[in-house]
């Protein structure tokens, strides 16, 4: 059961909203024999709400869940294609941007990160080439190998 006025999810026999504050038409009192109705008393909402039906609260979450999507994809292809670094970093950095929920949030920093990573490591990968390409050249000549 969901609230008529927020959207969120209530459960069963609750009298009031926990999030807005506003009754639930839908709560039941059960009675004792005997007994007297009790006088309901009506928690004050800091601001008025207008009700919203099922069937927008359920398009609702479905748009929600479509949005959390794509970053959730970006997140895992940035770890996956860390090893091409600028890939990596470039599908990171639009996973983060397009993230409007933060919930894969960390899954994207992880990506970008191991593509910062790897971007040093090759940087480094190729200063020790060239610095080290005379030599090699150099022992090649000497050898008979150029």
């Amino acid at each position: 059961m969901f609230c008529g006025y927020c959207g969120k999810e209530l459960k069963d026999n609750v009298k009031f909203c926990p999030n807005c504050g506003h009754e639930n038409p839908f709560y039941k009192e059960e009675l004792v024999i005997g007994e007297e109705p009790k006088e309901e008393v009506k928690e004050e909402t800091k601001e008025e709400t207008t009700p919203v039906t099922q069937e927008e609260n359920k398009v609702e979450l479905k748009e929600e869940e479509k949005e959390g999507v794509a970053p959730l994809v970006l997140g895992i292809l940035s770890i996956y294609f860390s090893q091409i670094p600028f890939l990596g970093l470039i599908l990171a950095i639009i996973g983060l941007t397009i993230d409007k929920t933060k919930k894969y949030k960390v899954l994207n920093i992880i990506g970008g990160v191991l593509s910062i990573i790897m971007m040093i490591i090759l940087i480094i990968a190729l200063v020790l080439i060239f610095i080290y390409i005379d030599y090699i050249v150099a022992y090649l000549e000497a050898n008979g190998g150029l």
